[in-house]
């Protein structure tokens, strides 16, 4: 049993020391599976070619001091595909912030994500959903299916929701992988 733990704990600091360690433009993930577009869903095969952008509301050519719509997106130039995943900046209600995947990756980018939160730049419950993504091994190909997973008995939150541990993660992973 305690060898069990051992192993888990080794295996998550692996994980977790792998990320922190990343080569800029070419990492994949803790996983090598990418991460997930939230405009057209395909994957973001490389760090290089994906976006995080948010905007801020202009009313009266003031700036808003928060910003909205935190999101992942493939970039113009990502060679995936001819990407029109990014928010459209001649939107003049909007103003577009945005920065490559890169910059939020590693412990400078999740120190970035977590000024964010605590200068109140972005809605706090949007950054933590992207620090969960882009730093908790296998979160992101796996929060779409939680609800899925939970009716369907893979594991019994004992959590508040969205934030489950890597054990309740890795099982909602095998599930999907062994679902095909």
């Amino acid at each position: 049993m305690a060898g069990e733990r051992y192993s888990e704990h080794k295996e998550q600091l692996v994980l977790y020391l792998h990320a922190m360690e990343y080569q800029p433009n070419t990492y994949r993930g803790f996983d090598d599976r990418g991460w997930i577009c939230d405009t057209c869903g395909g994957i973001i095969k490389l760090s290089e070619d994906g976006w995080v952008e948010w905007c801020k509301p202009v009313k009266n050519g003031k700036v808003g001091r928060r910003g909205q719509d935190f999101r992942l997106v493939h970039h113009t130039k990502s060679r995936d595909q001819e990407s029109k995943c990014q928010f459209d900046d001649h939107d003049r209600q909007f103003m577009v912030l945005d920065l490559p995947l890169d910059s939020f990756l590693g412990s400078n980018g999740l120190m970035r994500l977590l000024a964010l939160v605590a200068d109140r730049k972005v809605k706090s419950k949007e950054v933590l959903e992207m620090i969960k993504r882009l730093h908790i091994p296998g979160y992101e190909h796996t929060r779409l299916h939680f609800d899925e997973a939970i009716s369907e008995g893979v594991f019994e939150p004992n959590t508040a929701r969205g934030y489950y541990h890597m054990s309740n993660i890795r099982a909602v992973d095998e599930w999907l992988k062994s679902a095909g």
